[in-house]
């Protein structure tokens, strides 16, 4: 079945449609455009390990201030799957990685893999045991438009105030590709382009 077929069946039976939905979606339906990122590495002892990172999870987590008291934690909540289109598109592709076990060119550097035939097996498995987190966290401070919930406008300026600005990862709607320091060095030179002309 190919990529864009798979992708429709799995929105199909998605109800909720938030602002970064909808964008997720729209890349997402490009032909060139993937769900997820394959992950390759050798560690000593001769051990290769694949994984899988989604690219554009639809999961929305949150961070909240514990206290007053600054050197307190704050309250993370991850809702790791907490929408269910997440966990298809991981269980697709992990499903899909079992099956790059068998190719013929990797069968000296890797043991083939059972490729499991249940999504619902996989899916319990990833709920229970295998799925971590990169740790990228961003997009509390979006910047959209302030009647669909947006915090910042285009030139990182916080709705509502003249002069305080939001130069981090927080202003993105969804987490890049690439390193988030590597992208924010973009975003602080183009915000310093903005200040020096306004």
């Amino acid at each position: 079945m190919e990529q864009g077929n798979r992708h429709e069946q799995v929105f199909s039976s998605s109800h909720k449609e938030e602002t970064s939905e909808r964008v997720i979606k729209s890349i997402l339906r490009g032909p060139d455009e993937a769900s997820a990122c394959l992950l390759w590495s050798v560690i000593p002892g001769g051990i290769a390990l694949l994984g899988v990172i989604l690219s554009f999870p639809f999961s929305r987590g949150s961070t909240q201030i514990a206290s007053s008291d600054p050197n307190a934690k704050p309250i993370i909540d991850t809702q790791f799957f907490a929408n269910s289109m997440d966990i298809e598109i991981l269980a697709r592709h992990v499903q899909n990685l079992h099956k790059l076990t068998m190719f013929p060119a990797l069968q000296s550097v890797i043991q083939p893999t059972e490729v499991p035939q249940d999504m619902e097996v996989i899916e319990e498995m990833l709920r229970e045991s295998a799925v971590l987190t990169t740790h990228r966290t961003c997009g509390t401070v979006a910047m959209l438009p302030q009647q669909v919930g947006g915090v910042a406008d285009q030139d990182l300026r916080v709705y509502g105030t003249k002069v305080l600005r939001v130069v981090g990862a927080s202003i993105f709607l969804l987490t890049p590709h690439a390193n988030l320091m590597m992208t924010m060095y973009a975003v602080a030179e183009k915000t310093a382009d903005v200040i020096q002309s306004s």
